[in-house]
């Protein structure tokens, strides 16, 4: 067990209200995470086998007015660098600097090019704003030289709107230096209950571990510098300790965190309020089953767009359904 990766929510705001995100139904108050809490951060990650810092989080990074100054300071400690953004905010001055710090990858949120349904699913016009910015990028050498990784993801409700979009976009976007374009199906986010986006109301009955070892691979820090046990912790109620009192080791190996690693890996009994007894990537011995029964299941895009055109670009369920067959196989 080391810590691989830390994901930095440097504001708490995002200018989008996307109708699958918990940004659309509770705001939280304005934050912004400081450079002294950055340092911090980046000052007490240097014992760890570090891969990738990712500045993300129910935000849009591209506004906070210190983004640049705060890659910096990870850039200079020799950290890659992973953003994530809605791409209304990477204006071309934005992305020279952002290239020239050496980001290493951008992934962006765009679920469709219809401007009318961009404006009802995410309240915003953004869209004339967010192409010729994701263009722009495109178009830069670091990009076209596969110095730094495009990825689109196209998040939909697996149905013939959300087949259209991905088509349009795949058809937007086919002869540029996009890395990949991934299928998302929308889920519940497990710290803020009852959005609906599910046929089935999610709930496990015994714990058996994390799919993306979030509580083992990763720390999460909010924009006012808590350590939060998962990146679906919207309200951060699950809190290790905040960097301005605590030091990485001791939130990383603290009693909070000690604790949880027992209810989620299922050696205690966790509570039946327990954040990830709700989220979709805590595993349990049903666990493809009940992805199925709430995706596959109601997908209509393998017979719309073809299996090879779909499934194998499936994201995240994709993705765990794929890992979870071939670990029975190993197994």
């Amino acid at each position: 067990m080391s810590l691989k990766y830390v994901q930095i929510e440097t504001i708490s705001t995002c200018n989008h209200k996307c109708y699958f995100c918990p940004v659309s139904m509770d705001k939280r108050q304005k934050s912004t995470l400081s450079m002294e809490s950055v340092e911090k951060i980046i000052e007490g990650i240097k014992k760890y086998p570090i891969e990738t810092i990712t500045l993300s989080g129910f935000m849009e990074a591209t506004y906070d007015p210190k983004l640049v100054e705060k890659i910096t300071v990870i850039r200079k400690a020799g950290y890659e660098v992973s953003i994530y953004s809605n791409g209304s905010g990477l204006r071309p001055s934005l992305t020279d600097q952002l290239l020239e710090l050496g980001v290493s990858s951008f992934t962006f949120n765009l679920s469709t090019l219809d401007e009318a349904q961009y404006y009802q699913t995410r309240g915003t016009k953004d869209l004339t704003k967010v192409l010729p910015n994701l263009d722009y990028l495109l178009a830069q050498k670091a990009i076209q030289n596969n110095q730094t990784q495009v990825t689109i993801v196209v998040v939909g409700a697996l149905d013939e709107r959300h087949a259209e979009n991905v088509k349009m976009i795949r058809q937007r976007f086919a002869n540029t230096a996009v890395s990949n374009i991934f299928i998302i199906p929308m889920v519940e986010f497990a710290g803020k209950k009852n959005q609906g986006l599910l046929p089935v109301p999610l709930r496990h009955e015994k714990l058996q571990g994390c799919l993306w070892q979030r509580d083992l691979e990763w720390l999460h820090f909010d924009a006012t510098g808590e350590a939060i046990l998962c990146c679906h912790d919207y309200f951060s109620q699950y809190k290790l300790g905040n960097i301005q009192t605590a030091n990485v080791a001791d939130i990383y190996q603290g009693d909070p965190i000690q604790q949880w690693r027992h209810w989620i890996s299922g050696e205690e009994e966790a509570p039946e309020d327990f954040i990830c007894r709700r989220c979709a990537y805590a595993t349990s011995h049903n666990h493809i089953e009940y992805l199925r029964q709430c995706f596959c299941s109601r997908c209509e895009l393998p017979k719309l767009l073809g299996k090879e055109n779909s499934c194998k670009q499936c994201g995240d369920v994709g993705l765990v359904i794929e890992y979870l067959e071939n670990e029975a196989l190993v197994n």
